[in-house]
Order: C-alpha cells, then structure tokens, then sequence
C-alpha cells in the first residue's frame, strides 16, 4: 500500500519550494502545450503519471573483503541512493509516495540504462508502427525527444564524475 510522503518543514507552513531549472520550466511549458486526446478502452483508466522523482545521495563505510582469505582489507566510502517516485499533490498539499527504496549506487546506474535500453527498443517499434496512415501526436514525439536529450545530457555529466572520481 502506498504510503504518504511525510512534511519536512514546521507545521502549518509550506514548504519551501526549490526553484526548478530553466529545461526543467521550459520543459513544463511543453508538456502544458500537448493537446487533449479523447482515447477509449479499458487502459486509459489505469495509466500511471509520475510527476515527481528524487534521489537522494547516502554514504556508508565498509570493509573490502579479499576473497580469498575471507579477510577485510581497506576501509571504503560506500554510496548508496534513496530513491522517490511520487504522485500528484492530494488535497492535503502531500505527495503521495509510490516507490520509496535505498538502493546500491551502481544498481540505480543499471535500472537508468535498463530503462533506456527498453524505452529505445519501443521507441522503434512506435516507428514501425507510425509507418502507416496513422500517426502518432507529434507534440508528444518532441516531448519524448527533449527528455531523451535530457537523459543524454545528464548522462553525460554522470559519466564525466564517473570518470574524474576514477581518476582519484
């Protein structure tokens, strides 16, 4: 069962809200500007929208264990990430928290090109389809793109701290 997100600020006030970047506004700004589709059948009613995500950086201290000895060696920071996926705001102004786990650092690297691995296999199958007369809402298709450019970009800047922390 789902479980409230709980305040993290005094009581009867609200929280203070972080200024989102200008891609994260622009962003926004596209997503408002995506028409309205009447779509029909059963599924409709069950599609999930994740307006929110947060990870969340925590560090641990460990033992490196030689495997062949079964003994511990060097003491290692150890990085884990608390991540978030939440709902909509109810009425109470509280986001409803669907996805709330602390989890290895290299298995969120995973579950990110896992996803993107399985979200560039059905975006080709999207293409194979819109092969024929009829096509698929544009406005969407260049959302899609600007997050998927997003995703490039974060990557990337991953991928360099990745590398300079190697480097260390």
């Amino acid at each position: 069962m789902p479980r409230k997100a709980r305040a993290t600020h005094a009581p009867g006030k609200k929280a203070p809200e972080k200024a989102p970047s200008r891609s994260v506004a622009e962003k926004r700004d596209l997503a408002s500007r995506i028409p309205t589709i009447n779509v029909y059948g059963d599924f409709p009613g069950h599609v999930a929208v994740i307006p929110f995500t947060q990870m969340t950086l925590l560090m641990g201290v460990g033992r490196v264990v030689d495997e062949a000895s079964d003994e511990e060696t060097d003491t290692v920071l150890v990085p884990y990430v608390e991540m978030k996926l939440g709902g909509p705001e109810g009425e109470d102004g509280e986001r409803e928290v669907l996805f709330s786990k602390v989890m290895a650092f290299e298995n969120v690297a995973f579950i990110l090109a896992d996803m993107l691995n399985d979200f560039s296999r059905v975006s080709g199958q999207l293409g194979d389809v819109a092969g024929g007369k009829m096509q698929p809402d544009m406005h969407r298709l260049a959302l899609c793109r600007r997050y998927v450019e997003a995703v490039r970009s974060a990557a990337d800047e991953a991928l360099d701290v990745l590398n300079k922390t190697l480097q260390h």
